[in-house]
């Protein structure tokens, strides 16, 4: 079977072999000599390697032995994925209070992309490096309140402000809703083969 995206754990790395938790979810087995691409992210950014199975261990529990790869190839320098997406977005610059209610957030912009650590703001307000944002950000789940801070400005069409903003103090489980839905939203694009 072709192109099965599977998840698993590494439980082992000894010599020139990697034991993997039984991949799920669970379907046909995967057999010895089975090729395998692997894809995992750590705090530098997403690698990938292409490796095969040596052996299927059962006991104590089901396991895949790998061989060790001769190349770890980094696929992506950012820290975070990042997906180009189109979401509408509220905010206000400099606000005096992080606890202001939607009412107060009086600008608008669209992202052009966004990340768990950030968002390419296009908007007609001007904006300046620097500049602290609050914002809102309309995810399909409800919105996701941020503080930001604006670190880069690219160029863009006359009377559009394009503004890199990294989030600031964004609690993990806002950046894991982020991170679900960019996953998700991949996920949907390659199944309608739109990516």
């Amino acid at each position: 079977m072709r192109d099965r995206r599977l998840r698993t754990r590494v439980e082992e790395v000894q010599g020139d072999q990697i034991t993997l938790a039984d991949p799920f979810p669970a379907t046909a087995p995967i057999t010895a000599g089975t090729e395998v691409e692997v894809t995992f992210g750590v705090s530098r950014g997403l690698y990938r390697f292409f490796s095969h199975v040596l052996r299927r261990r059962s006991e104590p529990l089901p396991h895949l032995v790998i061989a060790f790869p001769e190349e770890i190839v980094r696929i992506q320098r950012r820290r975070y994925f990042r997906l180009d997406t189109h979401l509408r977005v509220r905010f206000r610059v400099d606000p005096p209070s992080e606890d202001l209610p939607l009412s107060e957030l009086n600008r608008y912009g669209v992202t052009e992309n966004l990340s768990a650590g950030g968002l390419l703001l296009n908007t007609r307000d001007e904006l300046g490096e620097g500049e602290l944002l609050l914002g809102s950000l309309e995810l399909p789940d409800g919105p996701l309140g941020f503080s930001g801070v604006v670190r880069r400005l690219l160029d863009g069409p006359e009377g559009v402000w394009r503004a890199g903003v990294e989030f600031i103090n964004l609690p993990e489980a806002d950046r894991d809703r982020v991170a679900s839905f960019l996953f998700a939203e991949q996920r949907e694009r390659r199944r309608l083969g739109l990516s």
